[in-house]
């Protein structure tokens, strides 16, 4: 089984309640030969939500406090 991300599969997930629609996975999941998965729902996120950014740096930054 693949899994795919759920905004890629069409599903309104993304931050601001949208999705990035692809086709080809979007077929994939029809045709039942993917499911869909959304991380950041997983970790307990809401949709819609704020973005999330780095501002003035890189994820390095980030995980160095």
């Amino acid at each position: 089984m693949i899994l795919v991300s759920s905004c890629l599969a069409g599903l309104d997930v993304r931050y601001n309640g949208t999705n990035c629609l692809n086709v080809k996975i979007s077929e994939l999941v029809k045709e039942n030969k993917a499911i869909t998965l959304c991380p950041e729902l997983l970790g307990g996120f809401s949709t819609p939500r704020e973005p999330a950014e780095i501002i003035g740096g890189n994820g390095e930054d980030v995980l160095d406090g």
